[in-house]
């Protein structure tokens, strides 16, 4: 694994960081490490939205689904 090194950090931003991961029971270096990992996602932004499309459908298969048509020409006949 690389290391990251930070430079210049605010001292009271430091303090704060300190004390959220001593409030989680973690190590300053686990709780941002973990911070770090949540911001870069492993999949592609495409990747994660053909997944959702594909549970989406997955949810919708066998249910009957109405012609958009003809709700909108209900609704404009309204």
């Amino acid at each position: 694994m690389s290391d990251i090194l930070i430079r210049d950090v605010d001292p009271k931003i430091l303090r704060q960081l300190e004390e959220r991961a001593r409030s989680k029971g973690h190590s300053l270096q686990d709780y941002l490490k973990h911070a770090i990992e949540s911001l870069a996602p492993r999949k592609s932004s495409l990747e994660n939205w053909r997944e959702r499309v594909e549970q989406f459908q997955r949810e919708l298969e066998g249910r009957p689904q109405s012609d958009s048509v003809d709700l909108i020409r209900e609704d404009r006949e309204r």
